[in-house]
């Protein structure tokens, strides 16, 4: 064990001989798609601006990914890289180590937009550049070993299949028995408010799920844009909300993060559609 845990550390040291201000700078850019801010923008972004029914699924998904990860690195509570060798920490990473949630999602969040725009060329070009830089970041920062960065990839890949395999029958049933859902989904996220570590994510989803309740009773589903210009008008929409509400966040109006969390999932599950028809589109009935 000793000798596996040395060798990694020598891994990341020979790593970093290529360091330079450039290479650091570039590497903690990229640290920015391991941060909750990043989902913050992508996930309404795709819910608002893209399709409803696909920005529902990777929601949960993302969620449920950030959940499984926390409880395994609770679980098996195992140092990064820069816990025993400061010098190696080009960023600072609070936290246990295995397994990495940065190369978790780099394999997760790619299969699921491969799978989405139909296994082609450029989805599948891009995806795999993502995969292979955020991956790659996580070592030449020093915040992960080669170990976290496979165990990543492993429970990536398993969640991918629960993506793939077993939500479309949560979406069918949503559909057909929204109050039904609502009430088992609440059930099921209970425990999480009561887990200091994963009650964020569980007043989130709450909000999310709430949101889409009051959305289906009242069939306040957006469809798909029309063009670039109502991508671009939703996707600012939505984005100035959430600024919005960070800004209530920052100067105490909103004075809890569970309570933040809960209404950023509560904006984009139904107030931000709800406020986008009442203005652009008046009173016109559009379902997904």
């Amino acid at each position: 064990m000793l000798f596996m845990i040395h060798f990694q550390l020598e891994i990341i040291r020979f790593m970093q001989l290529m360091r330079n201000e450039y290479l650091d700078a570039f590497f903690k850019f990229l640290n920015f798609f391991d941060t909750p801010n990043f989902y913050y923008i992508l996930l309404p972004v795709i819910w608002i601006g893209y399709n409803r029914k696909f920005g529902i699924k990777l929601t949960i998904i993302m969620m449920l990914s950030s959940i499984v990860n926390d409880l395994l690195k609770n679980i098996f509570m195992l140092p990064r890289p820069s816990d025993l060798d400061i010098t190696l920490a080009i960023i600072q990473v609070k936290g246990y180590g295995f397994p990495s949630g940065g190369a978790q999602s780099a394999l997760l969040l790619p299969l699921i937009f491969i799978d989405q725009f139909k296994y082609k060329k450029i989805p599948i070009i891009l995806g795999s550049l993502y995969f292979f830089l955020i991956s790659f970041s996580r070592l030449y920062l020093g915040v992960h070993f080669l170990t976290d960065i496979f165990g990543g990839w492993i429970v990536g890949g398993l969640i991918f299949l629960i993506y793939k395999y077993l939500f479309p029958y949560f979406n069918g049933f949503f559909e057909k028995k929204p109050l039904s859902f609502f009430w088992i989904y609440q059930l099921i996220l209970l425990p999480l408010l009561f887990i200091p570590k994963l009650s964020l994510y569980g007043f989130a989803l709450s909000g999310v799920v709430f949101g889409l309740l009051i959305a289906s009773i009242n069939h306040l589903s957006l469809s798909n844009p029309k063009n670039i210009g109502e991508f671009l008008l939703r996707t600012a929409f939505v984005i100035s909300g959430i600024f919005l509400l960070y800004f209530l966040f920052e100067i105490n109006i909103i004075f809890d993060e569970h309570a933040f969390a809960y209404v950023i999932g509560f904006w984009v599950g139904f107030l931000c559609p709800y406020l986008y028809r009442k203005i652009f589109l008046k009173n016109s009935k559009i379902k997904n």
